[in-house]
């Protein structure tokens, strides 16, 4: 195993499963106890009113100095990639008869498709605020966007010309 995917593996421990699941038995783990999981990690960095009992083992095992980031749907995949690998060496082990975790349906983790900063997009954002996941510049955009951010060389600019 690599050591990025076993460091990996002890902070999805350490931050999700333990605090989440560990004070169940691992005969007694349900499709439920893993659905409600997910669900309290999809709270992180949010203000959910009232909070879960999960979701306070969640923050309880985190750093107070900084607040917990929203999760994305990729890393609640990725925890449920070695959740699932846990149960299936466990029933490879006999001891337990079933993975619970492969009948449970996590969010896509799929990155969000780019897309061009068109004038309909700009007037869009705006006009409402909200913009799109991923927003690139056209050719122009960038050009425009360089031609004013370089100062004119008469304005004191410690560039060295070559």
């Amino acid at each position: 195993m690599r050591a990025t995917t076993r460091r990996s593996y002890r902070e999805h421990i350490a931050l999700y499963l333990k605090p989440g699941l560990g004070h169940l038995r691992l005969t007694d783990l349900r499709e439920l106890d893993i659905e409600r999981l997910y669900a309290a990690m999809r709270e992180l960095g949010t203000e959910p009113m009232p909070r879960s009992a999960i979701l306070d083992r969640l923050l309880a095992v985190r750093s107070q100095d900084t607040p917990p980031q929203p999760l994305s749907p990729a890393r609640i995949r990725r925890v449920h990639a070695t959740l699932m690998s846990a149960l299936g060496s466990a029933v490879k082990r006999k001891r337990i008869a079933l993975n619970v975790a492969a009948h449970v349906e996590v969010p896509s983790g799929r990155r969000p498709r780019a897309v061009v900063w068109t004038d309909g997009r700009v007037a869009a954002w705006l006009r409402t605020g909200a913009r799109p996941p991923v927003a690139v510049w056209t050719a122009q955009q960038a050009g425009a966007f360089l031609d004013a951010s370089i100062l004119p060389p008469s304005i004191g600019s410690t560039r060295c010309s070559t």
